[in-house]
């Protein structure tokens, strides 16, 4: 699949989707959209389809990575108003966007942090990810001994042909990666993770 200058390949061993050459540096794309609110109310019946009205209650801290305009924050708050929800960021303007909203939203290194979480999120992340099983373990290490990743990601390696994608365009290189159930599931298995659930949506 090609866009531009930019080439998308698939493995013919595992099928996983990805861009070649990769860019030397992520590229300097901000998307100019606000908040969503529907995007807010998809994310809200995700977490409830994972997550019971008890175990919310009994989370003391989630950390949503790549947390946009805060539109999973804000589900994740309405559900369980005590809960100590961070957001991370690179986005100046969401970040501010956030902010109006009433959330904590910030920019900092995944390195950096000395926090542990009971839920570390990621919503439509993993496609500008790189490597992501590194980016797992990273994600891992931020997870108290009994937490959770919940995360949410295009199938788009799942597709007979890549040109089959519904939205029509990879948008490359923004995104560098596509992976499917498989991917979905080899990747948390190598990080160290279990796989309690795994559901599809349309």
């Amino acid at each position: 699949k090609k866009e531009g200058k930019h080439q998308l390949w698939k493995c013919e061993e595992c099928g996983f989707l990805y861009l070649y050459p990769m860019p030397d540096h992520p590229p300097d794309v901000t998307y100019p959209e606000g908040w969503v609110g529907m995007k807010m109310v998809a994310n809200k019946h995700k977490v409830q389809n994972f997550f019971s009205t008890a175990e919310m209650a009994g989370f003391d801290h989630w950390l949503d990575v790549g947390a946009g305009n805060g539109e999973l924050l804000k589900a994740v708050l309405q559900l369980a108003p005590n809960v100590n929800a961070t957001g991370l960021e690179t986005s100046p303007m969401k970040i501010k966007g956030a902010a109006n909203h009433g959330l904590k939203v910030v920019n900092r290194d995944l390195a950096t942090i000395r926090e542990r979480y009971d839920v570390v999120s990621f919503m439509n992340v993993l496609s500008h990810v790189s490597c992501p099983i590194g980016f797992y373990k990273a994600l891992v290490n931020l997870l108290k001994p009994t937490g959770c990743l919940f995360m949410c990601t295009g199938n788009a390696a799942d597709l007979t042909d890549p040109s089959q994608n519904p939205s029509k365009s990879y948008s490359l290189p923004d995104h560098v990666g596509f992976g499917g159930r498989r991917h979905a599931i080899e990747l948390m298995e190598a990080a160290g993770l279990e796989v309690r659930a795994l559901r599809e949506y349309d």
